[in-house]
């Protein structure tokens, strides 16, 4: 528990929460829904597309599909770790 006592206490933790800036939780939280509306929606697309809706579009172009997938996880972790800095002992 003194760990995560000791990461909320952090500045850039104290900073998301507690600063009036909307440069500061409101962005970090719509960073984080916008990584994840990255990845699920483009995976849903993959996924419907795999299971046959709309077998006339070919699987393989579909590839350029993960660079943004794997964008929107990197956007999602850092995001979200700066979520759990702010408030980790909850």
């Amino acid at each position: 528990m003194e760990f995560l006592t000791s990461v909320e206490n952090t500045a850039l933790a104290t900073w998301i929460r507690e600063s009036p800036s909307l440069l500061a939780f409101p962005l970090v939280l719509f960073l984080h829904a916008a990584g994840l509306a990255l990845v699920v929606g483009f995976n849903t697309a993959l996924d419907f597309r795999i299971l046959g809706v709309g077998s006339d579009i070919p699987i393989a172009p579909m590839e350029k599909f993960f660079p943004v997938m794997v964008a929107g996880f990197w956007i999602n972790a850092i995001s979200g770790t700066g979520l759990l800095m702010a408030d980790a002992t909850r």
